[in-house]
């Protein structure tokens, strides 16, 4: 009976002096946790700020299609005129001297 008492206290000394977490074990995680909330804040972050700079991009591309639309309705409505011969002589300052 007293070897089995003598088993049991080593075996409660033993099971106290085992840690429930191990303090590497849990400083890693600790920073896995950090390293995945800035990932987070990012993945939340970025895209939005790539939006902005795309829908920039887009609204001056919009812009400038639309100036080379007028450019070319302009264009197409004088080439009118000239093939017409319905000019008021003002071809006079687009020939070369």
């Amino acid at each position: 009976m007293s070897k089995e008492k003598l088993n049991e206290k080593d075996l409660e000394q033993n099971i106290e002096e085992i840690p429930e977490y191990k303090p590497g074990l849990v400083k890693t995680l600790n920073v896995v946790a950090g390293i995945l909330f800035i990932i987070l804040i990012l993945v939340i972050y970025l895209p939005a700020k790539i939006w902005k700079e795309e829908e920039t991009v887009r609204n001056v591309g919009r812009y400038r299609m639309t100036i080379l639309n007028h450019v070319e309705d302009l264009y197409k409505k004088n080439e009118r005129k000239l093939s017409d011969g319905s000019h008021s002589g003002d071809e006079d300052r687009f020939r070369p001297a």
